[in-house]
């Protein structure tokens, strides 16, 4: 009998405790959650000024009749500039709000709203979108070998949260904050277009723009491009691009030699009023092609780069030079690439002449000697075809 009274004992306190973890299984809300969504918000440069929502979301909630929550975020980066308070749309205008505010200062939100007169809301529901705005544009950091891009980042964080259900009891819960990751993309000053090539022809001219892309809070900038002047002449001073509007700044144009045949062009403007971000053309180079007897080539080089912002702060960049091709076609006057009827047609007109005179055609001068006699028309008539 004690043995069988011993048993009743026991399997009365395991169905006890199976009602008690069956009633805390009831009550774990672990499924009901509060998040921040997006949880990942990313931006890239440039990001000064740009905007993005955060909405403070519940998930599998059931019997919810209030609520209250608070969302920090980083003041350095960020700046919350509208809140939409969105309660269930079941409950209508049918509620009361005791604390919306917004502490820029601090950096944090709080909101804290009843239902009233109507059912307990069960479900997902959207309970208020944070509109954020970014007031840095943060400059990127000189990577090291191996290392990625540097990240700027700024939590949105929900803290003091209470879920409540309509007997005034806390509904458990899980919070998910979010995070907002701004990536600093180095900037890079590239020669466009990346190649040009003039096809046996003496005179033409053509621009080569220095473009910057992915640049944050511009203000000051200088450049050099060098060239071949055995190829190349300089066809007029450097102009300025369009990354500054142009009645803010006094552009300095320069060019010199640095050799007999290395030669240097380059700019240098600045303006402390419009800071530039993204993408733009820092100048135009315009240059002229010189005749040649062989083909050749040399490398626009970018030298003597510098960017800065309006703190006279160097900003970190990579350089990408061009590219320049004089492409020898023997025999080939009009430059269409093919020797024809009309390539005869041309050096016969000008034969004989000089530079002055009435017929003198210089595209015709093909082996560039300063006259167009018999061993011009031999070449076009070798290569005639």
């Amino acid at each position: 009998m004690k043995s069988k009274a011993t048993i009743g004992i026991i399997v009365s306190l395991l169905l006890a405790t199976s009602g008690i973890w069956a009633l805390g299984a009831k009550a774990d809300g672990s499924n009901t959650s509060l998040r921040v969504s997006p949880g990942v918000v990313n931006l890239y440069p440039p990001v000064l000024g740009s905007n993005f929502t955060a909405n403070v979301t519940a998930f599998n909630v059931t019997d919810l009749f209030g609520y209250e929550f608070k969302v920090s975020w980083n003041t350095v980066l960020l700046d919350c500039i509208a809140v939409n308070v969105t309660p269930p749309t079941e409950w209508a205008d049918q509620y009361f709000v005791a604390k919306n505010e917004t502490d820029h200062t601090l950096g944090q939100y709080w909101l804290a709203l009843s239902a009233h007169n109507v059912p307990a809301f069960t479900g997902n529901a959207t309970l208020a979108q944070l509109t954020f705005k970014v007031i840095v544009e943060p400059p990127p950091d000189i990577p090291h070998p191996g290392h990625p891009p540097r990240e700027i980042s700024s939590p949105i964080h929900l803290f003091d949260t209470m879920l409540v259900d309509k007997d005034e009891n806390l509904i458990d819960h899980t919070t998910n904050d979010g995070i907002c990751i701004i990536h600093t993309v180095r900037a890079t000053v590239q020669v466009l277009p990346s190649k040009t090539t003039v096809y046996n022809a003496k005179g033409v001219t053509f621009p080569v723009e220095v473009w910057v892309f992915n640049v944050s809070n511009l203000a000051h900038f200088s450049f050099s491009l060098s060239f071949n002047s055995s190829l190349l002449d300089l066809a007029s001073d450097p102009e300025p691009g369009s990354i500054f509007p142009s009645t803010t700044v006094t552009p300095a144009p320069f060019n010199y030699s640095i050799n007999a045949t290395l030669r240097v062009a380059g700019l240098t403007m600045e303006s402390p009023l419009v800071p530039a971000n993204g993408n733009g053309s820092l100048g135009i180079v315009y240059f002229t092609s010189r005749m040649q007897s062989v083909n050749d080539s040399c490398v626009f080089e970018l030298i003597h780069v510098e960017l800065k912002t309006a703190a006279h702060q160097s900003i970190p960049f990579d350089i990408v030079n061009g590219e320049y091709d004089y492409v020898r076609h023997r025999g080939e006057v009009d430059n269409d690439t093919k020797v024809d009827v009309k390539d005869v047609y041309l050096v016969a007109k000008a034969f004989g002449s000089r530079p002055g005179d009435p017929n003198w055609n210089p595209q015709a001068d093909l082996n560039n000697d300063g006259k167009i006699d018999i061993r011009d028309f031999v070449e076009v008539c070798m290569n005639f075809g």
